[in-house]
């Protein structure tokens, strides 16, 4: 038997070096989770629902499609237009018969292109509304204000809540913002919450008469510590307004709420950070624009080796959406599969929702670019499909998944759209935990298309798509709410010093089973 060269020893030793840089670390088989008790906090935050089942999906869906006999409207194309605010002037006075001409149009362009149309009440919702506003005309002479005419509109659709249909930059659904006095913070045991102060400890009894767990929200304080402090969700101004708080020992004290908003963070589209060895993934949006596609590219190829990680931060705070496929093509190079929770789609296509989305796109594309296939295409499917002015319905399974790394999400109030659908596929993973204040809520439409109205020059913007996810509920102007309220401006600090205090190892193996 030959010996082995000095050559060949050489060749041996860069093999064994090579095998042991790819090697897995030792706690490859083990990750970084929450405490027990820090997690049972967070599953007990969350809204849990079964979903549907595939019959009850079928037949909750019928109901909200309407049933389209005609495609067209008696619209003409031509009259279904979009124009930018340099190529009209917008008149001051519109005259009453042509505001009572212009409504009509309004609601056969709402009846042939919104698809959300049937959900919101169908004929005889917007026949009333369209009753109402003609009766409103009725208060003015020969003109009216265009300012007074754009919120009488607004005033009688203020029903409709949906976050992606608005005329102007009004949006018509009621906006919930989450309100909270953050100087008084509660612990929490078996007997209930009590608060510290260098005297002595108290018990809260009860909150504006009622039990305290009404009002209070899990939070993270300035050292990391978890916290409950009293808040409340409400679409009514509540600046100022106070909770009357009563003790144990028979004091009372008044919580002054105030709004957490937030410092809109800014910032490029994606960056790469770090903070004490934690990655800060920060994705301010998801339209791939000429500035922001090479971000966006960059977001992808780094995807992959975060999973390598113990924890990350996500920092959606600011992101107000763009394009979901960024979303399911980073979940899918980060952990090689497709999270999502159950969901339905379904496109409009009638002949107006059509020409709707085409303006859209007008605004978008470049000139000269496909948008004549795009409409020839949108025919085609039109002629296709099942039902009249309806798409095939797009559903999609609830998909759990396993996170090896800790991931923290960071939302504030403009988050929204495309960064929300993000955010509900995060939380179908089992090592995530949601930051801040409620969402935007921009979930229940998509695909917004756009008009300009002819004789008042408003436009607006008529949500072509259709889509429910999770529980089926409507949950625009509200959004999803976090694990812990914690006020936009400081949530980054508060995370850190929250990931540093309650991650504790977990073997790989003891948890595979719960995803």
């Amino acid at each position: 038997m030959k010996g082995i060269g000095s050559s060949q020893w050489g060749s041996i030793a860069c093999v064994i070096l090579m095998l042991w840089s790819w090697s897995p670390p030792a706690q490859a088989n083990a990750r970084l989770v929450l405490q027990p008790d820090v997690r049972t906090v967070v599953e007990a935050n969350r809204s849990t629902n079964a979903g549907l089942s595939e019959a009850q999906l079928v037949k909750y869906l019928d109901e909200q499609l309407y049933n389209y006999t005609d495609l067209a409207g008696g619209l003409q194309p031509e009259r279904i237009v979009v124009k930018l605010p340099g190529e009209h002037t917008r008149p001051d006075l519109l005259g009453v018969e042509e505001a009572a001409e212009e409504i009509d149009l309004l609601f056969s362009l709402i009846k042939y292109g919104y698809a959300g149309y049937q959900y919101f009440g169908g004929d005889g919702a917007f026949s009333r509304a369209r009753e109402e506003m003609l009766q409103d005309l009725l208060r003015y002479g020969q003109a009216v204000p265009v300012i007074e005419y754009l919120h009488l509109i607004c005033r009688r659709l203020g029903f409709v809540q949906d976050g992606h249909f608005g005329v102007e930059n009004l949006i018509l659904c009621k906006d919930y913002q989450y309100w909270a006095d953050n100087s008084y913070e509660f612990d929490l045991d078996q007997d209930g919450f009590y608060i510290t102060d260098s005297l002595n400890s108290r018990r809260l009894i009860s909150v504006d008469g009622v039990d305290p767990s009404a009002y209070m929200r899990p939070s993270i304080d300035r050292d990391g510590i978890i916290k409950y402090v009293p808040g409340v969700v409400s679409s009514e101004h509540l600046d100022g307004t106070t909770l009357s708080m009563e003790f144990s020992d028979g004091e009372s004290q008044n919580a002054s709420l105030s709004a957490a908003v937030a410092s809109r963070p800014g910032g490029p589209a994606y960056e790469l950070d770090e903070a004490d060895g934690i990655p800060i993934v920060a994705i301010r949006s998801f339209t791939p624009t000429p500035r922001n596609k090479p971000l966006l590219d960059r977001m992808l190829a780094d995807a992959e080796r975060l999973w390598e990680q113990e924890a990350i931060v996500i920092d959606l705070r600011g992101n107000s959406g763009g394009n979901e496929h960024y979303v399911s093509s980073w979940l899918s190079r980060f952990v090689l599969t497709y999270p999502t929770p159950q969901s339905v789609r379904v496109e409009l296509l009638t002949d107006v929702a059509n020409r709707l989305t085409l303006n859209a796109r007008l605004l978008q594309e470049e000139p000269g670019s496909s948008l004549g296939a795009y409409y020839t295409r949108m025919r085609e499917l039109q002629r296709s499909t099942a039902t009249p002015g309806w798409s095939e319905v797009r559903q999609t399974r609830a998909v759990r998944a396993a996170s090896n790394p800790f991931i923290a999400v960071l939302v504030d109030r403009d988050t929204a759209s495309a960064g929300e659908s993000f955010v509900q596929c995060l939380l179908q993973m089992d090592n995530v935990v949601l930051i801040g204040v409620n969402t935007k809520g921009l979930c229940l439409t998509g695909t917004p298309g756009l008009v300009t109205l002819p004789y008042s020059g408003l436009t607006m913007s008529v949500p072509t798509a259709l889509r429910f996810t999770g529980g089926f509920i409507n949950v625009d102007g509200m959004g999803y709410f976090p694990d812990f309220w914690v006020h936009p401006d400081c949530a980054l600090e508060h995370t850190l010093k929250f990931v540093r205090r309650y991650l504790v190892e977990q073997s790989l193996a003891s948890d595979m089973g719960n995803v």
